[in-house]
């Protein structure tokens, strides 16, 4: 039966549109895009996981620090954090040091989207870090679609010229060259590595120098 519904989903939302009351469906849902037929009409969907840490003692789920949540179950999450780190790779976010009233997320890359409407992110101090290249800053201006509060951390001209000698040539899946929701300074970092195709990983920068930056 799960074969024959992936198989035939566009039919099936036609008919169960035509035979379904209004109230027994979501009808502004349309499409088959992020398991968009689930989602219309209510069934269980093999969702995205989130994988957090809390970083602060104090904040601790039945003890637990470490957890990954579905996505739904995440953006239920309420935990009394102030500032919220999102970044692009799962050993920095497994290395990240303690920090008062914080967790750390591991970012979704390019389905940062999928972070929209989570209650442990509104009105929170928000801060992203990824790789210093024209993809992390793509992400960083697609975060703040959403969340014009974010904060860059270690995405910047002094972070790559600090470890230049860690810096490596690198392709990158970014093709736009004016970034919306960058700052101007950001702007010129982007077009400077985009132009010379630059990248210095996130998890090549030393955790003194990671730490000495969260003295915020």
């Amino acid at each position: 039966m799960a074969k024959f519904i992936e198989q035939h989903k566009s039919i099936l939302s036609e008919l169960l549109t035509q035979t379904l009351a209004d109230s027994s469906y979501q009808s502004d849902i349309t499409g088959l895009k992020n398991n968009g037929f689930e989602r219309r009409y209510g069934l269980r969907y093999d969702q995205p996981l989130i994988r957090l840490r809390i970083l602060d003692a104090s904040l601790t789920i039945h003890s637990l620090t470490d957890l990954t949540l579905t996505l739904s179950e995440f953006k239920q999450l309420k935990i009394a954090a102030k500032r919220v780190f999102i970044v692009g790779n799962k050993v920095t976010m497994l290395a990240f040091p303690d920090h008062p009233e914080a967790i750390v997320i591991f970012g979704l890359g390019y389905a940062v989207n999928l972070l929209v409407d989570a209650q442990c992110l509104q009105g929170r101090e928000l801060y992203y870090w990824g790789d210093l290249d024209p993809d992390g800053l793509t992400i960083l201006s697609r975060l703040r679609q959403y969340y014009p509060q974010v904060k860059s951390l270690l995405m910047d001209r002094k972070t790559l010229e600090h470890f230049k000698h860690l810096v490596v040539h690198a392709p990158t899946q970014s093709i736009e060259k004016e970034l919306q929701y960058l700052t101007e300074e950001e702007c010129l970092l982007y077009q400077k590595l985009h132009h010379g195709s630059l990248r210095l990983e996130q998890e090549r920068i030393s955790f003194n120098y990671l730490q000495k930056s969260l003295a915020i």
